[in-house]
């Protein structure tokens, strides 16, 4: 599956109200996604690789300020639970010209 195509869903989730102001695991943020047909659907890793290998975007994620596209501004956030090998890649994604409510998604985990 092309990369864009997994960026463009993602965007297009993020302009979602289901999608804003909290905080979601790569995971939830594909299954919540509205039903992708079997031919077209990914799941978290692929999102997470997806963005993780765009060179743009994932400076633009790393940094502090978020990525704004259009009327969004989505956040990226890893961390890795005590006692877990695997980091867990979370998103945010709120209104253009705001930013997540906390800095610990695990406050405002869904």
């Amino acid at each position: 599956m092309e990369n864009n195509f997994i960026i463009e869903a993602f965007f297009e989730a993020c302009r979602k109200a289901d999608f804003q102001d909290k905080w979601m695991s790569a995971t939830t943020w594909v299954c919540r996604h509205y039903n992708l047909g079997a031919n077209v659907a990914f799941d978290g890793n692929k999102l997470v690789h997806a963005i993780s290998h765009n060179k743009v975007l994932n400076s633009l994620f790393e940094g502090n300020d978020g990525i704004v596209k259009e009327d969004i501004a989505a956040f990226w956030n890893k961390y890795r639970a005590r006692g877990m090998t695997k980091q867990v890649h979370c998103f945010y994604a709120t209104r253009k010209g705001e930013r997540p409510k906390g800095v610990n998604a695990k406050s405002q985990w869904h």
